[in-house]
């Protein structure tokens, strides 16, 4: 399908906010587990951080300085899509699943919904328990 994967996490500046709750290593981390969970660390994945920036014009390049040269982007995030396309970057959409959105694991966990690990890999769930998640997302509102 493709030769390199880059996964890039956006704001990886940001973190202890109800929208990031979790620093870049750890975003990194979760990511890393289940990627290994599932197998599927052995194709050429590499994941990178991109800070925000303060111009929607000056995203596509920062990015691009980041993950280097790419040929698609595929992404839930109406904004990214906006901004992907303005620079002629083709777009896939990834559809969200109810439920397993990354907004949606995080209200569970700030509800106190005990199901929220199976929303997430085993490996990913035992990584949040161990940084204690559930009650920084909960402490942050």
């Amino acid at each position: 399908l493709c030769g390199r994967v880059v996964i890039a996490v956006c704001s990886s500046n940001k973190s202890d906010t109800t929208d990031n709750p979790f620093n870049w290593d750890e975003r990194r981390e979760m990511i890393q587990r289940a990627l290994q969970e599932k197998n599927l660390i052995e194709a050429d994945v590499t994941i990178v951080g991109v800070p925000d920036v303060s111009e929607d014009a000056k995203w596509i390049g920062h990015v691009k300085e980041k993950a280097g040269a790419f040929d698609a982007v595929w992404t839930g995030n109406r904004l990214v899509q906006k901004l992907c396309e303005a620079a002629g970057v083709e777009v896939k959409e990834i559809k969200k699943v109810p439920g397993f959105d990354g907004g949606s694991i995080l209200q569970m966990m700030r509800d106190d919904d005990a199901f929220w690990d199976e929303k997430v890999s085993s490996s990913v769930a035992a990584y949040i328990k161990s940084i204690d998640g559930p009650n920084r997302v909960r402490n942050l509102g």
